[in-house]
């Protein structure tokens, strides 16, 4: 049987990593929705920039 102290940092470190592997996920969802938004707005651009013509 492995020792409560042991098993406590364990747990600690997967919660820090699950902790981490959320915040990695909510940066890279900002990130495409960002490029989305990016990738639209240039899109709209050069549709307007051709109607001007």
């Amino acid at each position: 049987m492995l020792p409560d102290s042991f098993l406590s940092k364990i747990r600690e470190k997967f919660i820090a990593n699950v902790r981490n592997i959320m915040q990695a996920l909510s940066e890279c969802l900002e990130l495409s929705h960002s490029l989305d938004n990016f990738t639209l707005g240039n899109q709209t651009q050069a549709y307007n920039e051709k109607e001007c013509r």
